[in-house]
C-alpha cells in the first residue's frame, strides 16, 4: 500500500516534469516563431528595397545591395543579419526576379538547454518578382495631366469620354469625371495669384509629331523621391475662374499651328489614396483628342469654370511592377 502511494507520487512528480518541459519548450518554440517572422519581414524589405532600386534608379546590382543593406543598418536585427544574406538575381527567367536569403540564423533557446539543445537553427527566403509593363511613354512626352485610375471600369480601350479640369482645391481621388495638372516644380508652392500661371506656360514646349503630342522639355521625371502634386494658387477664386482660362488659352495658342483631332498623348492614371498634395501613380493612359479642347472653355457662374477634354481611350500601360511573391 504504501509504495503503490509512493509510485503513485513519484508518476505524479515525472508527470508534472513532463508537462513543465513540454510547456517550457513550446516557449521556446513561439519565441523562435516569431524571430523567423521577423527575419521574413527583413528578408522581404531586402528584396523590395534592392529591386526598386534597380528597376527605378539604376541597373547596378552592387548599389542595389548596398541601399537595401544601409535600410538595414536602421535596427538591431538588421545590423546582424545584413552580411549573412545572400542576393541571387535572375534575369533570364520571366519575369525577373531577386532572392534574398538568410541561410541560417542561431537562435539561442533557454529551456531547451535542459535537453541538450542549446539553439535552433533558422533561416529565411524572399523572392521579389519584378513584373514587366507596357510600353511606357518616355517623361519628356508626358503630358502634366491626370486623371483618377482607382476605379478603372470607365476606362477600357475605345471608350469615348469627356473630363472637365479641376485644381488642388477640387480634387478627389473618387472623381472619375475631371482631369487635374501635375507638377513637381514651383506649381506646388503658390506665390503670387496662380502658380497656373507657371504651369500653364509649359504648353507652349508641345508640339505634335507623327500624331502624338510631345515636348521639348522634360515636364515630369518620375524618379519617386520628388512628391507630385496639383498646381496650388493663392486664391480659391483665382483656381475657379482664371485656371481653365489660362489653359485653355494656352491650347488656343498650341492650335495655331496644329490641328489635335486625332492626335494621341499620355496623361498618368493616379492610385488609389492619391491627394492634391501627393500623387501617386504606376499607370498611364494612351488617349486621343475627339476635339480641340481649346473652343471648350465656359465661365460658370458661382463655381469652376468649364475646360474639358473629350477623348478616346486608345490603352492603359504600366511600368515595371515590384511583388513579393514568396
Amino acid at each position: 500500500m504504501k509504495k503503490a502511494f509512493i509510485d503513485q507520487i513519484l508518476l505524479g512528480l515525472l508527470v508534472f516534469s513532463i508537462l513543465i518541459i513540454l510547456g517550457a519548450t513550446i516557449s521556446d518554440d513561439t519565441e523562435a516563431r516569431n524571430k523567423y517572422y521577423k527575419l521574413k519581414k527583413y528578408t522581404d524589405n531586402a528584396a523590395l528595397s534592392a529591386a526598386k532600386y534597380y528597376t527605378y534608379v539604376d541597373n547596378d546590382t552592387d548599389d542595389s545591395e548596398k541601399i537595401a543593406n544601409d535600410m538595414l543598418d536602421q535596427t538591431a536585427i538588421g545590423k546582424e543579419i545584413k552580411n549573412s544574406l545572400v542576393y541571387t538575381w535572375d534575369f533570364t527567367s520571366t519575369p525577373n526576379t531577386l532572392t534574398v536569403s538568410l541561410p541560417s540564423y542561431k537562435q539561442d533557446t533557454f529551456w531547451y538547454k535542459f535537453i541538450d539543445l542549446d539553439s535552433l537553427q533558422l533561416k529565411s527566403q524572399s523572392v521579389a518578382q519584378i513584373i514587366p509593363g507596357g510600353d511606357i511613354t518616355e517623361t519628356a512626352d508626358l503630358t502634366p495631366f491626370g486623371i483618377n485610375g482607382c476605379d478603372e471600369s470607365h476606362l477600357t480601350e475605345g471608350t469615348e469620354i469627356t473630363f472637365d479640369l479641376r485644381g488642388h482645391d477640387g480634387y478627389t481621388d473618387t472623381d472619375y469625371g475631371e482631369f487635374y495638372g501635375i507638377d513637381v516644380g514651383d506649381g506646388c508652392s503658390p506665390s503670387g495669384n496662380s502658380n497656373w500661371a507657371h504651369f500653364k506656360n509649359l504648353i507652349k514646349w508641345f508640339y505634335v509629331e507623327d500624331g502624338f503630342l510631345k515636348n521639348d522639355d522634360s515636364l515630369l521625371e518620375t524618379d519617386y523621391t520628388t512628391p507630385f502634386c496639383v498646381p496650388t494658387v493663392s486664391k480659391l477664386s483665382m483656381e475657379q475662374d482664371n485656371d481653365p482660362k489660362q489653359i485653355s488659352q494656352s491650347f488656343a495658342n498650341l492650335e495655331n499651328s496644329y490641328d489635335l483631332v486625332g492626335v494621341q498623348m499620355d496623361m498618368v492614371l493616379f492610385e488609389c489614396g492619391s491627394t492634391a498634395d501627393n500623387l501617386v501613380f504606376k499607370k498611364f493612359i494612351k488617349v486621343e483628342f475627339l476635339e480641340n479642347p481649346s473652343s471648350s472653355h465656359k465661365k460658370v457662374k458661382n463655381d469652376y469654370d468649364e475646360f474639358e477634354f473629350s477623348l478616346k481611350i486608345i490603352k492603359t500601360t504600366q511600368e515595371d511592377d515590384i511583388k513579393i511573391i514568396k
